[in-house]
């Protein structure tokens, strides 16, 4: 079965594409084509479609979201400074192959394949076209263990990185005085301290397909505020999230003050898991942040029994309000073998400066007893 390479999935049946996405919203049909159709993900800020798929007789049978870059913005697996060792060896590294989602630092299905013998051929067909275009080289960005398995088995000599997310997991808890109860004492007396100042606060919860125009606007309003706030430019635009509320299952939460928004927080949900993307705040208040993006999501994933909250990347601080590390792994292949070779000694460096991070944060972890899950894995 020869692979494919698609400008956009206007020509995937939906039901197809999802069936082998694993319910992870950020690979779903909907939030990829869209992220194309309304210009969020574009050739224009970097992002040229270029979708790998394995089809007999009709019928998908594995893919990867591929994107052709010309810049690093939107990935999080940051190689600024790999860039800049090209540049100064009069090497261009864009363009470069991604494998990976625009915009969502979120580990999930990036060989989107139910055995191993067809993500080989993704991988196969991934690493012949970055050869043939001359692409400085392919990124496996946020992957799951299944993945980074299969990759290693195709190519020992992949680079691998790490980086550290911070996770809310449940363990059962009845409420939100459950949770607290298991945290140190010094977390949940700071926890209630930052909730009691935000007494004169109310705060909405809205799902997404429920959510008004005016409710979306505001939400956008705020991620675009917070963005450029911080000095980057708001790739996402506002007609991405109404686009497809009807297919993702988007909460909102809004801060209320007197009746009237003054902040939201966008969440996306879906596999047992509830995922925290964007935040934004018409005025500066102490706190608010962590009530809105953090502890309303964690009250939330109590409520509907969800497993997991990924509030984003990236964070330590998120400990202290019962989030534990969890380890994000990527796969790099450099075409040229000299750079590559110096790039895989500085990550092997690097992994090992992590890995000491990583045992120290475990040190540090918020609970009276050890956390109920392994750290080095993530599933």
């Amino acid at each position: 079965m020869p692979v494919q390479w698609l400008n956009g999935l206007d020509d995937i049946p939906p039901g197809q594409w999802n069936a082998l996405a694993a319910n992870n919203p950020f690979v779903q049909h909907a939030f990829l084509q869209q992220m194309q159709a309304t210009g969020s993900a574009s050739p224009e800020n970097g992002w040229q479609a270029s979708h790998c798929v394995l089809q007999e007789n009709g019928q998908l049978q594995a893919a990867s979201p591929c994107w052709v870059k010309h810049n690093s913005h939107g990935e999080f697996v940051f190689d600024w400074h790999w860039a800049d060792f090209y540049q100064r060896n009069g090497l261009p590294y864009y363009p470069k192959l991604l494998i990976g989602s625009p915009f969502s630092p979120v580990p999930g299905p990036r060989l989107l394949a139910n055995n191993a013998g067809d993500a080989q051929i993704l991988i196969a067909a991934q690493l012949q076209l970055a050869e043939e275009k001359g692409y400085s080289g392919v990124h496996w960005n946020f992957l799951r263990p299944r993945e980074a398995q299969w990759l290693d088995e195709a190519q020992p000599a992949l680079i691998a990185r790490l980086q550290w997310q911070f996770h809310w997991f449940n363990r059962g808890y009845e409420d939100f005085d459950h949770f607290l109860s298991t945290l140190k004492r010094k977390r949940r007396k700071n926890i209630l301290q930052e909730r009691r100042r935000l007494k004169g606060y109310r705060f909405q919860r809205v799902q997404g397909h429920e959510a008004t125009a005016e409710q979306w606007a505001f939400a956008w309003q705020m991620y675009r505020r917070t963005f450029l706030e911080k000095g980057n430019p708001p790739a996402i635009q506002a007609r991405l999230f109404p686009a497809t509320a009807s297919d993702l299952q988007y909460l909102l939460i809004f801060a209320l003050e007197d009746e009237i928004p003054i902040a939201c927080a966008i969440f996306l949900q879906g596999g047992g898991t509830l995922y925290g993307r964007y935040w934004g705040s018409r005025k500066k208040v102490p706190g608010l942040h962590f009530e809105t993006c953090y502890y309303q999501g964690i009250e939330y994933c109590i409520e509907q029994k969800l497993a997991r909250f990924e509030p984003g990347a990236q964070g330590e601080h998120k400990m202290a309000r019962g989030f534990l590390p969890v380890p994000c792994w990527s796969r790099h292949w450099l075409r040229h073998p000299e750079l590559a070779e110096a790039v895989r000694k500085h990550t092997q460096m690097e992994t090992e400066m992590m890995l000491s991070y990583g045992a120290e944060l475990a040190e540090h972890q918020p609970f009276q007893d050890n956390p109920l899950h392994d750290p080095m894995a993530l599933g």
